[in-house]
């Protein structure tokens, strides 16, 4: 029987890590920050979001990200957002390999101009 770290670091070796991504120009210092740009822009876009409080990481599945943003004609984007020098933890990378493996994506993004794109 194996540790369920065990099993997180078996699922980032055999499905993978999320591409590296270079910072942005325009990264936030402060993850926080960020995520309340983003829950302003989806209120003033009328778009739905599911986003867990970041103070109560217990009440959280271990690695899940940050945001669901359910947008206009039916776009639908699983969003992890990080700082300037955030890294993914072993439980994120774990989930994202799991969602890759299950043929989702979970966009990594460190500025407003990067979670704009991905509505373009």
């Amino acid at each position: 029987m194996i540790t369920p770290a065990q099993l997180r670091e078996m699922e980032i070796r055999l499905y993978g890590l999320p591409p590296k991504a270079k910072a942005s120009p325009t990264a936030v210092e402060d993850e926080s920050d960020l995520h309340n740009a983003i829950i302003q822009y989806c209120r003033e876009k009328g778009w739905g979001y599911l986003h867990g409080s970041m103070a109560h990481r217990t009440r959280r599945t271990l690695g899940e990200m940050d945001f669901v943003i359910m947008a206009e004609r039916s776009q639908l984007r699983l969003v992890e957002c990080k700082s300037k020098n955030g890294k993914l933890s072993t439980d994120q990378q774990a989930f994202i390999a799991q969602a890759r493996r299950n043929g989702h994506v979970i966009h990594i993004v460190r500025s407003m101009e990067e979670f704009r794109q991905l509505f373009v």
